[in-house]
Formats: structure tokens, sequence, C-alpha cells
């Protein structure tokens, strides 16, 4: 039986819109795991292949060298994500042995801004807001799901500000470096059990707190068709306190109910702390233009998730509730793909594809992260002032034996994503009634 404060608790979940920006399931969107490397429409629309050309001001995210070749110094969107369908079918041995289970499907609307400011001819100061990890999990029906004591629901939130410099190191080189303060937050929800009876689901959510980070970019055009870029962010780790939250679940039996109440410190909150590592990762981009309108673009983007062994929980005045989810992530290098068409009236238009592995190997997928090799295919479209986007994420179904408890069963997932980008100088052109001027055909960075 589910009690009022555990509805509640699923319910502020349901649709979730940060005040900065977020991600929704786990790794569906990003380089495996649960990081987001979408961070604008025209970046989108080619999957992600944007470090060779950062000609707009997401360069503050994607490569800090391209911030001196951006003609725009202002740009705000939004990502709408929605998860097509997360289920799990359970095979045996095990307690999900015979059992069907499917995910909420989490969605969110999630913001990226960025700002850049001239500070001479040379350098620029840029300022960006975005959210480069998420997950969310929630199962419905918890109190019949075999992976219940491991988790019902999940959540890691990261809001990052990003203050980066950078400079012209001539017509055809960018140099940029800044620090990245991320703020972060983890929930996480599990039933505990006794004699086989669920009698309690424990609520943990961590206070949003920050860690400090940097980036460095460098950006160089050696010739009018050609140009290449490469850019890290480092890892940052994260410690956190919070509340732990005990509700009972009564199981009709009095005697149970009692012995239950008398050995958990119900509807009080109890100390919680944690530690989150996120990860290192680093991208090499190469960008061709074969001709005027025509522009390839490919990236490899190295993750060291290898920093991401475990989520545990621990309670140091209630040491019998500590909990631990084991990840034993291994790095990953995902190649991106991207390709853009411009026309003759100044539309254009962007395909790309991305293969995602997974760092998560079969002994830990489970209820709280449950990632798979990912194909990432996306499309969209840029005019002046606008640009769009959409995605569709396939992940592959995995076939899981030897799960660290036993919840060995399918994981499959599926989910689609839409991007929209304004940028502030030509958007104040058309609202004041201005017609722009047709723009002329793309050039890479330093042109």
């Amino acid at each position: 039986m589910d009690t009022s404060r555990e509805r509640k608790f699923h319910r502020k979940k349901k649709f979730h819109i940060p005040v900065i920006a977020g991600l929704f399931l786990a790794g569906a969107a990003g380089a495996g795991g649960f990081d987001f490397q979408l961070q604008g429409a025209k970046a989108m629309a080619m999957a992600g292949a944007f470090v060779a050309q950062a000609d707009d001001p997401s360069a503050i995210f994607y490569i800090l060298g391209g911030m001196p070749f951006t003609e725009k110094k202002f740009a705000a969107g939004v990502s709408a994500f929605f998860v097509n369908e997360a289920l799990y079918q359970g095979l045996a041995p095990g307690p999900g042995a015979g059992t069907a289970a499917a995910q909420d499907d989490p969605q969110a609307l999630l913001p990226h801004v960025y700002t850049v400011k001239s500070l001479g001819e040379r350098w620029r100061l840029g300022v960006g807001i975005v959210s480069p990890f998420y997950l969310e999990t929630e199962w419905r029906d918890p109190g019949a799901f075999a992976g219940r004591t491991a988790s019902v629901a999940s959540q890691i939130v990261t809001y990052d500000l990003d203050v980066e410099l950078a400079v012209s190191l001539g017509p055809r080189l960018g140099l940029g470096f800044g620090a990245a303060y991320r703020l972060s937050q983890l929930s996480w929800s599990r039933r505990l059990l006794l004699g086989g009876r669920d009698v309690a689901q424990n609520d943990v959510e961590t206070d949003t707190v920050g860690g400090l980070g940097w980036n460095v970019g460098v950006l160089h055009r050696p010739s009018p068709k050609f140009s290449w870029g490469l850019a890290y962010h480092s890892d940052i780790r994260i410690d956190h306190d919070g509340v732990g939250r005990l509700t009972q679940i009564e199981t009709g039996d009095a005697q149970i109910d009692e012995l239950v109440r008398n050995l958990y410190p119900f509807d009080q909150d109890v100390l919680a702390t944690t530690e989150l590592s996120y990860p290192a990762s680093a991208s090499l981009g190469l960008a061709l233009r074969p001709s005027p309108r025509w522009l390839v673009e490919v990236d490899l983007q190295w993750t060291e998730w290898s920093r991401f062994q475990e989520v545990s929980v621990a309670f140091p005045t209630e040491p019998s509730l500590a909990a631990a989810v084991p990840e034993r992530f291994d790095d990953t290098v995902t190649p991106r793909l991207g390709l853009e068409f411009s026309t003759r009236t100044g539309t254009s238009f962007r395909l790309g594809v991305a293969f995602e592995a997974s760092p998560q190997p079969d002994a830990t997928v489970g209820p709280f992260l449950a990632d798979a090799d990912s194909l990432v295919y996306t499309v969209g479209l840029g005019r002046d002032w606008l640009d769009v986007a959409f995605a569709w994420i396939d992940r592959g179904q995995r076939n899981i034996v030897g799960q660290v408890d036993n919840l060995n069963g399918n994981y499959r997932s599926s989910a689609w994503v839409v991007c929209l980008t304004v940028s502030k100088r030509s958007l104040a052109k058309a609202l004041k009634g201005k017609v722009p001027e047709p723009p002329k055909p793309p050039q890479l960075p330093g042109s």
C-alpha cells in the first residue's frame, strides 16, 4: 500500500522543469552514462559534432577557442525531452523472473543561455548556463517491482555556470580557458522489506551544493576549407549533505507493523551524506568544407567515466540504513558525424548521427540506472536568428545475466528531443520589423 507521503514524492518528479537546465533519462542523449552534450539547436542538429565549428555563442560550452570567431553575442533556447518507453522484462534466475515493469515517462523543458562580450580587439568574455549531467528514473507500481529494494526512483541534477575568457592569436587561431561552477543534487527512493513484505520507503534528498572545475579549448583554421578543435573539461567531485526520511508502509498485520515502528525512526529527517564524481571529457573535432555550401564535421569525445564507480549514501546517526549502488563505469569514446548544407536564400539544413557506447557493465545495469549502447539520429535547420533541431535516441535492448542484485532481465528504452535556439542580434532586427539581408554562405571560424 502506498502512503500519501510516497505518492507526493513521486508526483513532484512527474514533470521536472529545472530553473536552469537538465536532462531526462539516464544516458538518453549523452556520451553514454548520463551526460548531455547537445547544448544548442545548431550543434544538436549535427549530433553534437560541433567542436571544429563553434561559430555561435554555444562555443562557451563546446570549445572556448571558438569565442573569438563568434559574431553573435547572445543565444538562448530550450529543449523539450520525452521518453518514449523504458521497460524491464525479468528473467531467471532471480526475483524478477516472470515479472515485467515500466517506468513513468519523464519529461523536461531545459533552457540553455550564452552571452559573449568583447574585451578589446582580441579578448572575449563568455558566460553560459547549461546542465551537462542529468539522470531520472521512476518505476510504476513500485510495490510490485522486483527491484524496489534497490531503487523505485532516482534523480541526479546538475546546473553549470561557465565563466570563460578567450583570446584571438591571429586571424586563424583562438584559445580559451575558464572555470565551471557546478551545482548538484541527488534524490533516491527505495523500499525496505521484512519477511518479504514492504514495510518502509526511504526517500533521500541531498542539498544542492557546488564544486569547481576548469575548461580549456583551442580552435585552428589553417585554410578556408578546413578547421580543427580540441576541448577539455575537468572532472568535478562534490560532497553532499542531505536528509533521509522513512515512511512506514502498513502490512495489515498489527504485530509486524508494531515491530517495524520500533525498528526505524519514521517520519523524521535523518542526516544523510554522499559524494558524486562527475567525469572529465576531451573532444577532438575536424571540419571540412568541400564547397562554400557544404560542411562535414567528425568529432571524437572521450569521457572518463571510470571515475563513476558507485552511488552510496551514509546515515551517520542510523548506520543500518546505509545503502550503495555499484556502477563500475568504464571510459568511453563517442564518434559524432554532422553534415550541413546552406542554400542561396540563407537557410541551412543539417543532419547528424552519433554512436554512444555505454560505460556501464552488465553486472551493474539495474533499477537505479539502466544504460545501453545508443544510436542518436538528428535533423534540423537554421536561418538568421532561429535554429531548430530534432533528435531520436534509439537505445539497444540489453539482456542482463549476472546482475549484482540478481535482477536479471531485458532492459530497453527510447526517447526523442526537440530543441530551439534564438540569437539576440538577429532577433532584435526581426522584432523591430527590419528584414535582415540574406546571410552570406557560412564560413569556417576565422575566415
